[in-house]
């Protein structure tokens, strides 16, 4: 991946869903696995639906947990805008299941997505 934010769906049932989220700004890249419920799609397009209203708009999604209690990572998301001509940023904090680490400490990380005049995707 080189930049951007990319949502899969790696199993699914009557329940739950489990999404494997990857984000990429060029330089830094993380994946994780988490859980979320059937109706992460409808809530992650409602709260980003109109982003940006405004230069001082700002909007956090949260998919998965941080809770090390529960099973899967998660992924936080805040979009906001960088400047008044409306160009985007998206902070970018991801922590793994230490659970599937194998053995190893919880990942985490944390970086910026940059939109150019042209060429953001979310």
């Amino acid at each position: 991946m080189d930049c951007g934010i990319k949502l899969e769906i790696i199993w699914l049932d009557n329940d739950c869903i489990e999404l494997r989220v990857r984000c990429g700004n060029g330089r830094f890249a993380a994946t994780i696995d988490c859980y979320a419920d059937r109706e992460v799609f409808s809530t992650l397009a409602e709260s980003i639906r109109g982003f940006p209203s405004s230069s001082n708009d700002r909007r956090e999604v949260e998919l998965g947990t941080f809770d090390p209690n529960y099973a899967g990572g998660g992924a936080r998301l805040l979009l906001r805008c960088a400047d008044s001509k409306g160009h985007a940023v998206a902070e970018v904090r991801m922590r793994s299941d230490p659970k599937l680490s194998d053995g190893r400490p919880e990942m985490r990380s944390s970086f910026y997505l940059l939109s150019q005049p042209r060429s953001m995707t979310l």
